[in-house]
């Protein structure tokens, strides 16, 4: 991260950032006529109020029942669902999604992938390099960056390796290496954040046409205690970020509570939102569009400072601390890459000293994959008392927080400690998705009494499943596991 690799993609597809000057020579044959460049930043393919439908082949063009047909096999997306959406409303995975899809339709002579498998599920990262593989034997050229190796399924005969950065991957000590963030089991605790059915209603409804609003998170339930670590794991517009984001105070939910330190702040207001606020920091996903392009990392970190009362602030002993360089204080906010824009805004939420931090797909930052120095920022947060709660789409992340819950459908189906969850868990809907089983897209306007997968799932009781919502409750058999292990599924796998 940080080794020029977005920067130089953009430049051999000819896009130049404002600021951005470069030397040297730059040559493209004749037979190459046309590049496709998937950027892994959404803000250069479109703008936040086009809409989806525009950004994809017109339903009358040639191949268009092929293409919807991949977009849902591969992609996990229904072109009936989305065309009528603004790309402002989907999720950031949905848009990495739906600007791959684009990509890949389009027979270019020279395809580059930024960002290869960033913000994507496992399932949809294999099935990314099945159609690059494709491309491939097809006669297209490729140039992919990517912070792992890619792993087989390309041809190596037609594939080089480069590598930008001047530090070996060696001496980097992976985040994933350690099972859990803590060195020590965690001792029982009060809890801090308590979350109970929560409810989050996103559009009105209008008078022509008519539609129902969209229901992103409902009815998820969870807790967190101090000094914990919680992983939201579920697949893309499972209703993740919404719930991160209301815990935060930015949604007002429509049903539930927020408790947190035994206090009731889902409709917090004036001082108490203000003080939820300081309390609570959230690290967005596109942290790109939630910094200030127009102001340089150092305003940035030097405003959070002084929130935080420190009177000498040290840019070079924050950047350092989270594993930036010094030199990146003076760049502007619209330079960085996505990952050091959310290295960034990590930064400033450490700064002002949260009890609790929520981290949106830490994977985008690199937290999985470069981090010995983020290991011990986390684990010193954790040292102090401070509670995390991660939303990530990758089970590997996942298996460094001591308990996971399931989200799916904008509900937590289950709950428990991380490896009992992700080694055996007891939620059909769980056990499809760890598996890495395409699951059935979920539409959030349409609001179900029952079990969301109620009609996919093998081990249904008709009515009960379909009409009457499981309540997440301990798991009726495994008494053993400490804390119990607990289910919303009336049936579930012993």
């Amino acid at each position: 991260m940080g080794s020029g690799k977005s920067l130089l993609t953009e430049i051999l597809a000819n896009i130049t950032r404002p600021g951005i000057k470069f030397h040297g020579i730059f040559k493209r044959s004749q037979a190459c006529k046309l590049i496709e460049f998937r950027s892994q930043d959404p803000r250069l393919a479109a703008l936040a109020t086009d809409h989806v439908r525009s950004l994809l082949p017109k339903p009358s063009s040639q191949g268009f029942e092929e293409f919807s047909a991949d977009l849902k096999r591969i992609w996990g997306l229904e072109f009936s669902r989305i065309k009528n959406l603004r790309f402002r409303d989907l999720s950031f995975s949905e848009k990495m999604r739906v600007l791959s899809a684009r990509s890949l339709s389009i027979n270019a002579d020279l395809l580059i992938i930024d960002g290869f498998g960033e913000q994507m599920e496992p399932r949809s990262r294999r099935l990314l390099k099945e159609q690059l593989a494709l491309k491939q034997n097809a006669g297209t050229a490729l140039i992919i960056t990517a912070r792992r190796p890619l792993g087989s399924g390309l041809q190596p005969t037609k594939t080089s390796i480069l590598k930008i950065s001047d530090e070996s991957s060696e001496e980097v000590l992976p985040l994933m290496a350690s099972p859990s963030l803590r060195k020590e089991p965690l001792a029982k605790q009060n809890v801090l954040l308590e979350v109970d059915r929560l409810r989050i209603q996103q559009g009105t409804r209008k008078l022509w046409p008519r539609r129902p609003a969209a229901r992103p998170v409902n009815g998820a339930s969870l807790y967190l205690r101090h000094g914990e670590t919680v992983a939201i794991l579920g697949p893309s517009g499972a209703g993740k970020s919404q719930l991160l984001e209301a815990i935060a105070g930015l949604h007002r939910p429509l049903s539930g509570r927020i408790i947190l330190d035994g206090r009731d702040v889902t409709f917090a207001r004036g001082r108490r939102l203000q003080r939820l606020r300081e309390a609570v920091q959230i690290v967005f996903q596109e942290a790109s569009a939630v910094l200030e392009q127009d102001r340089t990392v150092r305003d940035i970190l030097e405003e959070a400072l002084k929130l935080s009362g420190q009177k000498q602030p040290n840019m070079v002993r924050e950047l350092e601390r989270i594993g930036l360089p010094a030199e990146l204080a003076d760049s502007w906010a619209d330079q960085l890459s996505p990952g050091e824009a959310q290295l960034v805004d990590l930064c400033r939420r450490l700064i002002l000293k949260p009890q609790i931090l929520l981290i949106d797909e830490p994977r985008v930052a690199g937290i999985d994959v470069d981090g010995g120095l983020l290991l011990g920022v986390l684990q010193s947060f954790l040292n102090s008392h401070g509670s995390i709660l991660l939303a990530t789409s990758d089970p590997n992340v996942a298996q460094s927080a001591d308990r996971v819950g399931i989200l799916m459908g904008g509900r937590i189906v289950e709950l428990g400690s991380s490896k009992r969850v992700l080694e055996s868990p007891s939620h059909p809907a769980s056990r499809a998705f760890l598996k890495g089983a395409m699951l059935p897209l979920l539409d959030p306007r349409e609001h179900q009494a029952g079990c969301s997968y109620a009609d996919f799932c093998e081990r249904q009781e008709f009515p009960r499943c379909k009409e009457k919502e499981p309540a997440l409750a301990p798991h009726p058999t495994r008494r053993e596991a400490v804390g119990r292990q607990r289910v919303a599924c009336f049936h579930p796998v012993d």
